[in-house]
């Protein structure tokens, strides 16, 4: 059996392990069958896609919380379900929607 697992470091010195795929081959496969199978290698690609595109999504998420003009810390309103497509399948994230602050006041 091989496991797939993918160690991410999203912020410095804190690293996550996950399992994302089990490979299981019995003893009859060999020289005649090297390598991953399609079905293998787009059941890794998606559970890779499942696992990063939520991460990239978070960080930066969090990476956009602070007003480009002043600094100061955006109001979060909470979040929303996005789907991301690609080639690996659709992966559902939240999305967070900030307040934005106004610079010329109110009205």
């Amino acid at each position: 059996m091989w496991r797939v697992k993918l160690v991410a470091e999203l912020r410095p010195g804190v690293m996550t392990e996950t399992e994302v795929a089990r490979i299981e081959r019995n003893e009859q496969a060999g020289v005649a069958e090297p390598g991953l199978r399609l079905a293998e290698t787009k059941q890794l690609t998606t559970a890779l896609q499942a696992q990063i595109v939520p991460a990239q999504v978070a960080v930066v998420g969090e990476q956009c919380r602070s007003c480009v003009s002043c600094g100061r810390r955006l109001a979060s309103k909470g979040h929303y379900p996005v789907t991301f497509s690609s080639l690996f399948g659709d992966v559902p994230v939240r999305v967070r929607t900030a307040a934005r602050l106004s610079l010329s006041g109110p009205g």
